[in-house]
């Protein structure tokens, strides 16, 4: 990816906008218990990247909980429609997961 070439995304709204200036770190399907609930389903596909790689505009609610290992998972989403746009692990500082599902 070039420096003038970027990904885009948003919620379903619209209020939410993000853009990302790398390629993802890794990719990933998790298969935890609050991913299934989060998305509905079997998985959540999430794309890694540096936190100061994702440059994020609108009101962007979250919710933190702790998992089995002591972790905080913290999910971000659009205060308004509630689309899930991003994660935040403390095991996993300096990263943000972005749902791929959201890009343009």
């Amino acid at each position: 990816m070039s420096d003038s070439t970027f990904t885009t995304g948003a919620c379903q709204c619209g209020n939410v906008t993000y853009k990302i200036s790398a390629e993802p770190l890794r990719m990933a399907q998790c298969h935890c218990k609050g991913c299934q609930r989060s998305s509905g389903g079997g998985h959540m596909s999430l794309a890694f990247f540096q936190e100061d790689a994702v440059e994020i505009s609108g009101d962007v609610a979250d919710s933190a909980t702790t998992a089995d290992s002591g972790n905080v998972n913290t999910r971000m989403f659009c205060a308004n429609c509630g689309s899930r746009l991003f994660g935040k692990n403390s095991a996993r500082a300096g990263l943000i997961a972005v749902t791929p599902g959201s890009a343009d």
